[in-house]
């Protein structure tokens, strides 16, 4: 097996079956886990789980962001309805506390999304 180490001796890509230009010849190892949490010191490679938390954590954040920011693409159509209605003098189907509750919720996915990306 070959691997590729970056900063702090942290794994970044390991092969199995080929060479890797500029990669290190190990034993084989199985990875149970994320490979960028896992080091090459003194020879052997180890499990660091301060990194692997911290992966584990930036995963769910983003998986929580896609999700924000699909609710935010669904709901795109409504305040956009809401505008278009209102310019034109339409009856709106939707009532205004509705609207103003879509509207809230999107403002906070907006906020959340943002903390997620600074690792609030």
């Amino acid at each position: 097996m070959y691997i590729i180490i970056g900063e702090n001796n942290f794994i970044t890509i390991a092969s199995q079956g080929g060479i890797l230009a500029e990669g290190i010849e190990v034993e084989d190892f199985e990875f149970s886990e994320d490979i960028k949490a896992y080091q090459y010191v003194d020879g052997k490679i180890i499990l660091n789980k301060d990194k692997l938390q911290h992966l584990q954590k930036e995963q769910t954040a983003q998986k929580e962001i896609e999700e924000l920011q699909a609710f935010l693409r669904n709901t795109d159509h409504v305040a956009l309805q809401w505008l278009e209605e209102d310019e034109l003098g339409v009856h709106h189907h939707r009532s205004k506390a509705d609207y103003k509750l879509i509207m809230q919720k999107r403002q906070a996915a907006r906020v959340r999304i943002r903390r997620l990306r600074v690792g609030e």
